[in-house]
């Protein structure tokens, strides 16, 4: 009896595990703006934390976190842009894209050299090409997630069909 209750918890793990990665990695995560977004998101979060490092800041998982919040809005679009109203979908779009153009201002605020203000006196901070590539990749990202937003919703909808073979999605407009 007492293995019975347990394969049968291991059978609801494992369930459980697979729902997971079903809802993680479903076929909204395909989606190529997705993807676009994921990597050039990524590629600016390194850059930045790579230009921190080399400043000699001492708050270099500052920005970690401020990505991390921006991928979370990310997931968080691209789910309402295919799961929820018009209204959620334009919400969490201008959110994402005045997030990433405000980190986008400041990453190329700070890409230049200025003056740093210390207990012990006045330091000069070298400019840095990285957080200015960082900055264009943050409007890039927005500049694609724009296009996303305003092209048909059926257009990639329709298309996830034909690639998986699922049965046709409800399109809520």
């Amino acid at each position: 009896m007492k293995e019975t209750k347990q394969n049968l918890n291991l059978v609801q793990d494992n369930a459980e595990d697979r729902a997971l990665y079903r809802a993680m990695f479903r076929w909204t995560f395909l989606d190529p703006a997705n993807l676009l977004s994921i990597c050039g998101l990524g590629l600016s979060a390194i850059l930045v934390v790579l230009a921190f490092r080399a400043r000699g800041a001492l708050d270099f998982y500052m920005p970690v976190g401020l990505y991390l919040c921006i991928f979370a809005l990310l997931r968080g679009y691209f789910f309402a842009y295919y799961h929820c109203g018009r209204f959620l979908r334009c919400l969490t779009w201008l959110i994402l894209t005045g997030g990433l153009l405000a980190s986008g201002l400041l990453w190329e605020d700070r890409a230049g050299a200025y003056p740093l203000l210390l207990a012990d006196g006045v330091h000069a901070v070298k400019s840095s090409p990285w957080l200015h590539i960082a900055a264009i990749l943050h409007a890039v990202v927005a500049a694609l997630l724009t296009v996303h937003l305003l092209l048909p919703r059926s257009w990639f909808i329709r298309k996830r069909e034909v690639q998986t073979g699922q049965a046709p999605m409800e399109i809520k407009e």
